[in-house]
């Protein structure tokens, strides 16, 4: 008989292998820091820290991180569209089984760039708190940014299609 932490622990202790052991994905505390410091940064330190200083210019940065995204998104797109041909309505309403569809193993790793790239975007936040655009800073942006990263994390470590097993 198992008790209820014994399953939690298995729970949690499964996901992607193609995935499971690197940087943001291989123990919560890298998630748990990095979402907490944003937050606290966003929400308390950096208006703190701002409030009597001329907001920073940085509108060349800002733009060069904007292109960077797009063209990480521009990449997403076109790789996660080959693919389709290959996966069909397997994707969404089939099982993924790498022995009938050997790429899963790449859709997970394209999945994993993903949510690294989930991380970069938390500096739309921290660039808003240092060119004093509180304004724009809602609770819901703050909590999209900061839930999103969460829910990578427990979807890497829960997903249960066993496509490697």
């Amino acid at each position: 008989m198992t008790t209820a932490i014994q399953r939690f622990e298995d729970y949690w202790s499964g996901g992607d292998p193609v995935t499971m052991n690197r940087f943001f994905t291989k123990t919560i505390t890298p998630m748990l820091i990095i979402v907490t410091s944003y937050v606290s940064f966003v929400t308390f330190v950096g208006p703190s820290i701002m409030k009597n200083r001329k907001p920073i210019q940085m509108r060349k940065l800002i733009i060069i991180y904007n292109f960077a995204l797009v063209a990480f998104y521009l990449y997403f797109l076109i790789r996660g569209a080959f693919f389709i041909p290959v996966l069909g309505f397997q994707f969404i309403c089939g099982s993924l089984n790498s022995y009938e569809t050997p790429i899963i193993p790449d859709i997970f790793d394209l999945g994993y760039q993903l949510y690294v790239v989930r991380y970069i975007e938390l500096l739309d936040t921290v660039f808003l708190v240092l060119t004093k655009k509180f304004n724009m800073i809602t609770p819901l942006h703050v909590f999209h940014h900061s839930i999103v990263p969460v829910f990578g994390w427990f979807g890497f470590r829960s997903e249960s299609s066993k496509h490697a097993k």
